[in-house]
């Protein structure tokens, strides 16, 4: 009697454990599967359509909850890095492009083909090739390329009216926008308004130190940054082209003082608020100027004729799946909708102002920019992202921190008088070198 009691104790113990096991595999199969979007920030106009894309996403994949996290411009790619090694790996993350190969060298990004090619998807065949060639690092692709943004010259329409002075539109329809035309528009824009001998709007605005910047000028001189077909990595900066480029930007600065010098990475705030004609930028600029609700017009014109061709430079936007993340399938559906899906892209190109990476979407970016009514000729984006001397607007490439941080000094002293401009590309072409170097041996 004492053990068959013991026997349905047992049995009872059992069942029970069995219940709540099948009862928490249930809520476990209820429960969403969790996918964190680790960000920068949530605020700016890519932020806030990726917020609506994943509501969307929500909607038709109850199954999947995206999980939106961030963390400070400044501490971004540290962070990320120190949550990757120590094994709390987000599904999916935004690392500026230029920062992939750093993250694929050091193993921490996942190929992002294995997930496309199991569910049969080849995106060689829908997105722009120059985009998936740039999402590459050695042969892999670490990057999914979601936007493709070319650069080009945005301009104040009634400062140009005001000086008497044909718009970049105009001139370049006519096939007269060079950088030599370009500087005498900005020397007839620049002004001193109040007569307290400073200027207080300029011809134009540009990041002349920034290495996101400076390629504008440097591949319609004929330049580049490096020697071609790389690896191995050679600096290309003590090349004519090159020195062209800058010599003519430190006449814009210091010269012609048709440019203020250097602020920071960008001077297109300046623009922004009244204060220059025009500047050099990527279709971010049409989002930002519709945030701020410009009072005067605005319109949009190809980047001017250099010396060697009027290309462009495309700043290429993409999503990573970081290695060692828990839900990367569902990291990938989540993509592969950003990428494809016709509603997501409307809500990316209608935030945002830039152009989709997936080019089926192409005519619907410039039916959607022409509803808005500003910029009106929106479509010199198309002819610049088309353009066959079109080049990425930083080359892939390891170590771009530490090759930015250099270029970035050298120019400085020089638009400050410190250094001939040959003498500071030459010291940079040796300093990137010296880092190329360590790269070339160890790999």
């Amino acid at each position: 009697m004492q053990h068959r009691r013991r026997t349905f104790g047992l049995m009872a113990a059992l069942t029970i454990t069995l219940l709540v096991a099948v009862q928490g595999l249930s809520l476990a199969q209820n429960s969403p599967i969790e996918v964190e979007f680790f960000r920068e920030e949530l605020t700016s106009d890519t932020a806030v359509a990726h917020l609506r894309i994943a509501a969307l996403f929500m909607e038709e994949n109850p199954d999947i909850k995206i999980k939106f996290t961030v963390a400070s411009s400044s501490n971004y790619t540290a962070a990320l890095t120190t949550r990757i090694i120590a094994g709390e790996a987000p599904e999916i993350s935004n690392l500026v492009g230029t920062l992939v190969p750093e993250f694929a060298e050091k193993g921490l990004l996942q190929d992002i083909n294995v997930y496309a090619e199991k569910n049969g998807v080849v995106l060689d065949r829908l997105l722009l090739p120059m985009a998936i060639d740039y999402g590459k690092w050695r042969g892999v692709l670490y990057a999914a390329p979601v936007m493709v943004q070319p650069f080009a010259t945005y301009f104040n329409v009634a400062f140009f009216e005001e000086a008497g002075v044909a718009s970049p539109i105009i001139q370049a329809r006519s096939g007269n926008w060079n950088w030599d035309t370009m500087a005498n528009a900005a020397r007839h824009l620049t002004r001193d308004l109040n007569g307290d001998g400073a200027i207080d709007r300029w011809g134009v605005a540009h990041g002349a130190a920034a290495t996101s910047r400076v390629n504008v000028f440097i591949n319609t001189a004929g330049g580049s940054f490096i020697q071609p077909n790389p690896p191995p990595f050679r600096s290309a900066l003590n090349t004519p082209e090159v020195l062209k480029a800058f010599e003519f930007l430190n006449r814009m600065i210091n010269e012609w003082r048709v440019m203020p010098p250097p602020h920071g990475r960008t001077n297109a705030t300046r623009f922004e608020t009244g204060n220059s004609s025009m500047t050099f930028e990527g279709p971010w600029q049409i989002g930002t100027n519709r945030v701020n609700r410009l009072a005067y017009e605005w319109d949009v014109a190809p980047i001017p004729r250099g010396p060697d061709n009027d290309g462009s430079n495309i700043h290429i936007g993409s999503l990573q799946m970081p290695l060692g993340s828990k839900n990367p399938d569902a990291a990938w559906k989540y993509i592969h909708f950003v990428l494809t899906d016709p509603r997501a892209a409307d809500i990316y190109m209608r935030v945002t102002g830039r152009p989709h990476a997936n080019l089926a979407f192409l005519p619907q970016y410039f039916r959607i920019q022409e509803e808005e009514g500003n910029p009106k000729n929106v479509r010199v984006l198309g002819d610049m992202l088309m353009h066959p001397r079109s080049v990425p607007m930083i080359p892939s490439w390891p170590a771009q921190t530490e090759l930015a941080a250099v270029l970035e000094s050298r120019l400085k002293a020089a638009y400050e008088g410190k250094l001939a401009m040959a003498i500071a590309l030459q010291l940079a072409h040796e300093e990137w070198n010296v880092i190329f170097d360590n790269f070339n041996k160890q790999n």
